[in-house]
């Protein structure tokens, strides 16, 4: 029998029941209580019988644990997935043979590294593997809780040694950490498609960045969005929106800083210097970066970043326009306690750009450069691992290997230069692009610099309100 999800607009939920007897003696429940929940998903059988064991799971989350309705839908596909797998194969969530191979839980995990190992066609993505049988979990976890008693344990609690070094080089072996886990971890084969390389390490490539360049030009991206229609039904459209000034700086602060988001939105004002003519003659302009600065930086070091001269003005002319010094008001009237070192980013309502905010503008990006590049799947990292890889390929013409990686991983706060190594394939090899073009453009530092001035300026002329 298929199984279907189901969007419901403004589900209210009845809380807080109080048992009364009626005068003839009959036992009745009322609710005190009633709390619009707003869009819920909830899962069907083909005819409209509720899957109540999983739908009394999703309410508990948005109604007791406040997870946002995009985390409800995650976990409303996850179960979907699983019981439609247990449908198939005519197994029952709750019962627990004897043997594990026969428990649900573990033919689901076999089920989930089976399509990864054999690379079926329409396979789910290593995380989104993960990230169901993680909602599965916690979902029997919830069940345990809730006092149901299984003939046998859905899974078992383990403690795991988890080494960072393999993944990240600056990370020392002693930090390795002892995490609580169950054995319904999926041992998945490492994804190939980028030569194994973790997907926040691959850049841009000079097509995939020329049509991003061109989104935060234009200042306008695309949002999915369901629309309500009638009988409660719900059809996803697409919406042109506009990025806001705020978030396109951020965008080329990464590309061309290579600062993580956290140190985006704790960047402060008083980092932006008006470039002296000395200034100008040179490409880049150095800033301090750090804890005792105000910005967040990973592991609280303090580092020296370069910012491209010209990515300088066009953020010294940001923080004396209109727009900016309203916001900075709102911010100063908001938050009297931090008047020295204001954000340099603030959204409309005085508060320091929030990073989930740029993750969220960053998809409205992806949506729109996927019309001509169908498998850009980038985050808003990886604008910091191609800051990395051109950056790299620049010092390479002038500078030993080694003294170029050492350069770099400094700028970028890697404490391993075997961090930054792993940036040296992308910068020796053609990332993909015009290479005629490129090198049409190169000067004294490699890539092309004008290049980099004039996509600047390029954003400068376009940016609204300033």
């Amino acid at each position: 029998m298929a199984l279907l999800s189901f969007t419901v607009k403004n589900y209210i939920h009845k809380t807080q029941p109080i048992h009364q007897i009626s005068d003839a003696g009959e036992i009745r429940i009322e609710f005190d209580k009633e709390k619009d929940l707003g869009r819920m998903v909830f899962l069907y059988d083909e005819d409209a019988n509720a899957l109540s064991i999983v739908n009394n799971w999703l309410i508990y989350l948005k109604a007791y644990r406040g997870l946002s309705y995009s985390s409800i839908r995650t976990h409303a596909q996850a179960l979907l997935s699983y019981f439609t797998f247990l449908d198939v194969r005519d197994m029952a969530w709750d019962h627990m043979p004897t043997f594990e191979v026969d428990r649900p839980t573990y033919a689901y995990k076999y089920h989930l590294e089976k399509m990864a190992k054999d690379g079926l066609e329409n396979c789910l993505a290593n995380s989104t593997a993960k990230s169901y049988m993680q909602c599965v979990v916690k979902f029997y976890k919830h069940y345990l809780a809730m006092g149901i008693a299984f003939e046998e344990a859905p899974f078992q609690y383990q403690k795991v040694k988890i080494s960072p070094k393999a993944r990240y080089s600056s990370i020392q072996a002693e930090d390795a950490i002892i995490v609580d886990t169950t054995d319904l971890r999926l041992k998945l084969p490492r994804d190939q498609r980028n030569g194994g390389e973790p997907r926040e390490l691959i850049p841009l490539n000079d097509d995939e960045w020329l049509e991003v360049n061109k989104v935060l030009i234009a200042g306008r991206g695309i949002k999915h969005k369901e629309i309500e229609e009638n009988n409660d039904k719900s059809t996803l459209t697409e919406l042109e929106v506009a990025l806001p000034v705020e978030f396109r700086i951020a965008c080329y602060l990464a590309r061309f800083t290579g600062l993580r988001r956290q140190e985006l939105v704790t960047f402060r004002l008083a980092s932006v210097k008006k470039p002296l003519p000395a200034d100008e003659e040179d490409v880049y302009m150095m800033v301090d970066i750090g804890q005792y600065i105000g910005v967040e930086t990973k592991n609280k070091t303090l580092r020296t970043i370069e910012i491209p001269t010209e990515l300088m003005k066009l953020l010294f002319k940001y923080t004396h326009s209109e727009h900016f010094l309203n916001r900075l008001q709102k911010y100063r009237q908001k938050h009297p306690d931090k008047l020295y070192s204001p954000p340099l980013l603030i959204n409309q309502r005085g508060d320091a750009y929030d990073g989930n905010t740029i993750n969220g503008r960053w998809g409205e990006v992806r949506n729109l450069v996927k019309k001509t590049q169908k498998d850009f799947e980038h985050k808003f990292h990886n604008l910091r691992s191609t800051y990395a890889a051109k950056r790299l390929r620049q010092l390479l013409k002038f500078l030993s290997e080694e003294d170029a990686i050492d350069k770099l991983g400094n700028h970028m706060g890697h404490k391993d230069p075997l961090t930054t190594r792993r940036y040296l394939k992308y910068a020796k090899t053609q990332i993909k692009g015009n290479n005629v073009h490129e090198q049409a453009l190169v000067h004294l530092l490699g890539e092309s610099h004008e290049e980099m001035v004039n996509e600047i300026a390029l954003l400068n002329k376009h940016l609204k309100g300033l």
